[in-house]
């Protein structure tokens, strides 16, 4: 898979031979996605802890606990999973 420079990935395609492979059949230290934030320089060899991270440099808190009363905002479903532990 080809991410291009307009997203907000950059994925780095090795090539084995000047012949593209199947991204697939890489080896984990073979593809490399990289953070675009400026300042970061942070890398993973999978797209869904890429997401995670790039989390880290936003303000968005979309997961709000749901209990009456209790307006707390987390950036991640576990820690608000976490959170609503401690209603029961």
């Amino acid at each position: 898979m080809f991410v291009s420079q307009e997203n907000d990935f950059s994925y780095n395609m090795l090539t084995n031979s000047m012949n593209l492979v199947n991204p697939r059949s890489y080896t984990a230290d073979q593809r490399t996605l990289k953070c675009n934030e400026i300042g970061c320089s942070k890398e993973y060899n999978c797209y869904a802890k890429l997401k995670s991270h790039k989390v880290t440099h936003t303000n968005d808190k979309p997961y709000v606990c749901n209990v009456l009363g209790c307006n707390k905002r987390y950036k991640r479903s576990g820690e608000l999973i976490k959170h609503q532990l401690d209603h029961l």
